[in-house]
Parts: C-alpha cells; sequence; structure tokens
C-alpha cells in the first residue's frame, strides 16, 4: 500500500529571518545551517575532499578547491605546476562571474545571463560540464583548458567597463575592523594565494595558510554560529574585506570585472593549454594534516583536515565566509534602525542564502525575539 505524505509549509527563497535578543542585539538566522564535520569523520580523507563539493549548492567549485588544496598538503605537493595553477584559476574565476551574475538578474540582466554564458562556456573548456566539478586533483588538475570562443568574454569585459564607468561608489558599511584575504607573497591578492593577508587599523600583516588554525580559534566551537576570532579579534572577510588591499570597489560589478579581466589575461598565457597537470606526489599521506584555503567569492573558505596513518579522517573543520561574517552582520543589523536598513546589512555581507538574490527591496525581513 502506498502512503502520501503531505507537506504543508510555505518556503519563501526571499525570506531573512533576523533573531532579536533581550539585550537589542540582532544577528541572522543561520540554524539552517548545520555543521557537518561530525558526519565526514571515520571516512577516507580522499572521499571526503572530494564529496565536499557536494555541501552547497550555490558554491560547488569553491568547497571543490578549497578540499584539494588540503589534499595538496597531505601529499606532499608543494609547487603546483603553472597548467594546474592556471586551470584552478580560470575554473575559480568562472565561479565569481557564475555567482555575482545571479545578484544582477533583477538589476541588469543583459550583463548576469552574458556572465553566466562566460563562465558556463569557459567550464566546460577545463572539462566541467555538470554542476559539480571534478577538475582538481592532489597536485594539480586532470585536464588543462582547450581552445574555447573569447568573443563572449571580451564583450562582456567592454560591457561591464562601460557599466562600471557609470555606477557610483558602493556605500561604505562604516566597518573599522580587520580585513582578511589570500594574497601572494608579494602581498597582492591571489585567490589561491598561500599567505593570509591581514589589514588592521591600516597596518598590513601576513602568514602562511598553515598557521590558520594556530591563529583563528572558533569562540564558540562547533556552532552553526561559530564567531571565529583572529588573534583574539573579529574579522571579515570577502569583496569588502578584499577592497581594503586594492583599488578594486567592492561592488558586484567591480568583482565580475575584476573577474572577467583576469581570465583574459588567462586566457591569453599558453600554459592554460600545457601538458604538465600534476605535481609529483606521494601515493600516501606525507602530512596528517591539511588546511584548505581558496578566497571564494563571498570570502575566505577553509577546510582543514585532520587524518591518522591510514588516511581516515579523525579531525575536521570547515568554516565558511558566511561564519566568518556573522559578528561584521550581527553589528549592522543591531544597528539597524528600519527593515530597508536590515536588508541593505544582509546584502552586503552577502551570506550564502538565496535572500540576498531577491529583487532590491522585496527581500522579506522576519524579526523573532529569542
Amino acid at each position: 500500500m502506498t502512503e502520501t505524505l503531505g507537506i504543508d509549509l510555505d518556503i519563501n527563497p526571499f525570506e531573512a529571518v533576523v533573531v532579536e535578543e533581550e539585550d537589542g542585539t540582532r544577528h541572522f538566522d543561520l540554524s539552517t545551517f548545520p555543521r557537518v564535520e561530525h558526519l565526514l569523520i571515520g571516512k577516507p580523507v580522499d572521499v571526503v575532499a572530494d564529496s565536499v563539493k557536494m555541501l552547497c549548492g550555490i558554491c560547488p567549485i569553491s568547497h571543490h578547491l578549497a578540499g584539494m588544496r588540503a589534499l595538496d598538503q597531505i601529499y606532499g605537493a608543494t609547487h603546483l605546476p603553472e597548467t594546474a595553477l592556471d586551470v584552478r584559476l580560470l575554473l575559480h574565476y568562472a565561479s565569481v562571474l557564475d555567482l555575482a551574475a545571479g545578484r544582477l538578474l533583477f538589476t541588469n540582466r543583459e550583463v548576469a545571463v552574458a556572465a553566466k554564458k562566460v563562465a558556463r562556456d569557459a567550464c566546460a573548456a577545463i572539462g566541467m560540464t555538470g554542476h559539480f566539478p571534478s577538475v582538481a586533483v592532489p597536485g594539480g588538475v586532470t585536464q588543462a583548458a582547450t581552445e574555447w570562443d573569447l568573443e563572449p568574454l571580451h564583450r562582456l569585459v567592454g560591457k561591464l567597463k562601460e557599466v562600471l564607468n557609470t555606477s557610483p561608489a558602493h556605500v561604505s558599511s562604516g566597518y573599522v575592523g580587520t580585513n582578511v584575504a589570500l594574497v601572494s607573497r608579494n602581498g597582492e591578492l591571489n585567490p589561491l594565494g598561500d599567505i593570509v593577508g591581514v589589514i588592521r587599523d591600516g597596518s598590513f600583516s601576513s602568514f602562511p595558510v598553515t598557521d590558520w588554525t594556530a591563529r583563528v580559534v572558533e569562540s564558540r566551537p562547533g556552532s552553526v554560529s561559530p564567531f571565529p576570532l583572529l588573534d583574539g579579534q573579529s574579522y571579515r572577510v570577502g569583496p569588502r574585506a578584499r577592497a581594503a588591499f586594492s583599488s578594486v570597489d567592492g561592488d558586484t560589478i567591480a568583482e565580475l570585472y575584476d573577474a572577467a579581466v583576469a581570465m583574459v589575461e588567462l586566457a591569453a598565457k599558453p600554459s592554460l593549454y600545457g601538458d604538465d597537470l600534476r605535481a609529483d606526489v606521494s601515493e600516501t599521506p606525507v602530512s596528517q594534516t591539511g588546511t584548505g584555503i581558496v578566497d571564494s567569492p563571498r570570502g575566505i573558505l577553509v577546510h582543514h583536515y585532520e587524518i591518522d596513518e591510514n588516511g581516515i579522517l579523525t579531525g575536521a573543520q570547515i568554516l565558511t565566509p558566511t561564519a566568518q561574517n556573522d559578528p561584521w552582520l550581527t553589528q549592522m543589523l543591531t544597528d539597524a534602525h528600519t527593515e530597508e536598513e536590515m536588508e541593505r546589512a544582509i546584502r552586503i555581507a552577502d551570506p550564502c542564502v538565496p535572500c540576498v538574490s531577491a529583487p532590491p527591496g522585496k527581500m522579506t525581513i522576519k524579526v523573532k525575539e529569542d
């Protein structure tokens, strides 16, 4: 006998739930973002690093790259071939276009559709034809890029430059805290860099990504809202944080333009189409820890794995940009006086939820008391 179950539940993808505490503090409701690390314990680390790309349907590329960067360390791949680095970078910048385009569907549909197409074409050129990538492997990539039609990319760059020149600069959120981003050894932004750059009180400092777990500690360990602290202080990541390191404005159009220009530069490099795909890596783990960090479209994403001598996962931390920016968003929501200001705060912090793609002014703000 067949039984039919009905679920009487309305789901509004544009709804944002804000929780107000007794003391007046407001925070974004992250209760629908369960931590999954405990579900991964006991599995082979290779399986974990491949399966984590399915943790988020919005950011599969970033989780894929972070997981594989952790495996790079575990299997001793210290220097990747230039072709492998270029292919990974192309994959990353395609994800920037794809994600940012979603925020423009209701304000500049022409640019959004064009950016989506360029991202899809670039991904196909490096072997990603579905939604979940299998491009990177420990120490490299599965294939180099094949030549593809670059005309849509060049048209997109021209259109973005035109829009950028006529767009007002973004409105500052008034943030005066610490900004964190991935950089190269020369201090320039690098989404796949090996150095964590920090700007605090106008001063720049840095540390290697391998020191992340020693420097960044969750003040609420294991919580969906972990409030991580860098050397005891809160910080922010993402486009607004990266803007502190460069002249890039930090808004969606500037983000798209920067990524599209980077893709043009990559497409012109012979190494993108080269044969040296993978570094020599050990067949067995050479390290029992690996920290894979990617400066994803929304900001720094961390995958930290700990394994035993058989390559079985014994500990893990997956720290998303949404979790890291929670203290910043909490402060902006607490300072907000109207629902319009709350919506603006949520869009600025850009948590990984569908409501940020709502048409301007159409986000449904639901305030509930804790």
